[in-house]
């Protein structure tokens, strides 16, 4: 997939870099697999608020053109 996320870790704001890719969906997840938030995400959002998201480890999946990645995601 053509983007990225940073910082990792994160504290309050996720940063996107879409490039070429058009993104649909972000959900976040815990360690154990719960959907802890999903966001529907249009073209012009560059960030993601995650200062709700107490201190620890989560999955990131994203939903590209009709496919799904996952990345491992570090809230401080």
């Amino acid at each position: 997939a053509d983007f990225t996320f940073f910082p990792n870790p994160v504290k309050t704001e996720v940063n996107i870099d879409y490039k070429q890719t058009i993104i649909d969906q972000i959900n976040i997840y815990s360690l154990t697999g719960k959907k802890i938030h999903s966001y529907e995400i249009n073209q012009t959002q560059t960030s993601l608020n995650l200062s709700n998201l107490t201190t620890g480890i989560y999955f990131m999946n994203v939903i590209a053109e009709k496919e799904s990645y996952t990345v491992k995601l570090i809230k401080d």
